[in-house]
């Protein structure tokens, strides 16, 4: 991956407006969650295990 394809990707969570700019979209809220849980203490396999017991797909939409 070079630093052109980093520059134009989008993080899960955001998309882009019409002006180009970065804006929260319907996944923001399990973003923050994912980083809530993380600051508080749970481990990446805890994390993992609450994304699935919540059926929540991955970005590619596959199963965790």
């Amino acid at each position: 991956m070079n630093i052109s394809d980093t520059q134009s990707r989008v993080c899960y969570g955001y998309s882009r407006n019409a002006l180009g700019q970065f804006v929260e979209n319907d996944n923001a809220p399990i973003i923050k969650k994912i980083f809530s849980l993380y600051l508080n203490g749970c481990s990446l396999r805890s994390i993992v295990n609450w994304l699935g017991e919540n059926q929540i797909p991955s970005p590619s939409g596959k199963e965790l």
